[in-house]
């Protein structure tokens, strides 16, 4: 008897774990309130490594939205583009920095330099991964033309039969996925290739075949341009000139150190209070970019680095403002997941709180 009480206990210790997984995976999670998927949650906990997360919601119209803030580094490791390209697979809308430096007229010309040499150096040298910025327009550019494809051959199986919806069979969907060939297409802002392959598209001509209402015209995802209708302010303008001034400072007096060594002693003078003045600015400059990250939000920062607010403080205002109104606009998505530069996300953090009446809420 005893021998059986034993084997029963045993038994029970065995399973108690699998039914504890299995419970957990029927059990709905909420993120501020609003329902998220275990895929969601699993991607956005792993990125928690690789981005600056942060998690605030509110009620809208009695219905409760939640914005994920996700600061990045516009360069970065493989791991975290990782982290970001499982990030744009589990949310659908999706809110993406993207500054027009068009419009910030010389200080824009100015600064064109600086993106070029830093893309080549992240890119090409150090072999490090884009902005998941940028992996996000890609990814909204191939989910909307793999919809379109299905749509297009849902449409004229359906117009062929004469039915307004249809269910193929096995070998029916065998025939048309060996129809179906690869397509490369130009998508997003930066015009990137994608390839979209027929077992990618076969789920959505199942989908579009069963529908007897008319098909959508695009893909569910949907990404926000957040500076859209920005105007930068001259301190701003001042603040994007600030960096490539520096470094045409250093490359000057650099340049003029070489010279006076050579021959032109009567630049010797100007030559030491150049350098003198190159290194008080680089070294302003390089205490800022060391400081910004834990003080950026504090007075005393402000007051010493007035021009890091400038770059970041328009630009953050318009931001929180877009969010707000896509979250207004489009009531159907319940998180908005929102790409930004890791220097944004305390300041767009405090404005979400204190302006539109935001929350902090947790990652369950």
């Amino acid at each position: 008897m005893k021998r059986w009480t034993l084997r029963i206990l045993m038994l029970m210790f065995l399973l108690n774990p699998l039914a504890s997984r299995s419970e957990e995976s029927c059990k709905s999670f909420l993120l501020g309130e609003t329902p998220i998927s275990y895929a969601a949650l699993d991607a956005l906990r792993a990125a928690q490594g690789s981005f600056d997360i942060e998690v605030l919601s509110k009620f809208i119209e009695g219905k409760p939205r939640a914005v994920i803030l996700a600061g990045e580094s516009h360069v970065k490791r493989e791991k975290a583009s990782l982290a970001g390209t499982r990030l744009n697979a589990q949310f659908p809308f999706r809110g993406l920095e993207g500054a027009d430096i068009s419009k910030n007229g010389i200080a824009g010309i100015l600064f064109l330099p600086v993106l070029a040499a830093i893309e080549v150096v992240a890119r090409k040298i150090l072999r490090l991964k884009g902005s998941s910025i940028d992996d996000a327009w890609v990814y909204s550019g191939k989910e909307i033309a793999k919809n379109e494809m299905a749509i297009k051959i849902a449409s004229q199986l359906k117009e062929e039969r004469g039915v307004a919806s249809l269910r193929l069979s096995a070998a029916e969907e065998q025939e048309l996925l060996a129809g179906l060939k690869e397509i490369e297409l130009e998508t997003g802002e930066n015009g990137r290739s994608i390839v979209v392959k027929g077992e990618e598209v076969l789920p959505l001509i199942r989908l579009h075949l069963a529908d007897p209402a008319p098909a959508p015209e695009s893909g569910q995802v949907l990404n926000l341009p957040l500076e859209e209708g920005h105007q930068p302010g001259v301190r701003e303008n001042l603040a994007m000139v600030e960096f490539p001034l520096t470094m045409g400072l250093i490359g000057s007096d650099l340049a003029l150190s070489f010279i006076s060594s050579h021959g032109f002693p009567g630049l010797t003078e100007s030559s030491h209070t150049l350098s003198m003045a190159t290194t008080l600015i680089s070294v302003y400059s390089l205490t800022q970019y060391a400081f910004q990250k834990k003080h950026s939000e504090k007075r005393w920062f402000h007051f010493v680095f007035p021009l890091h607010r400038g770059l970041l403080e328009g630009r953050n205002e318009t931001m929180v403002s877009n969010i707000e109104k896509g979250l207004i606009e489009n009531p159907d998505y319940d998180q908005m997941l929102v790409f930004i530069g890791q220097a944004h996300v305390k300041g767009m953090k405090r404005l979400l709180i204190e302006r539109f009446g935001f929350r902090e809420a947790r990652i369950p």
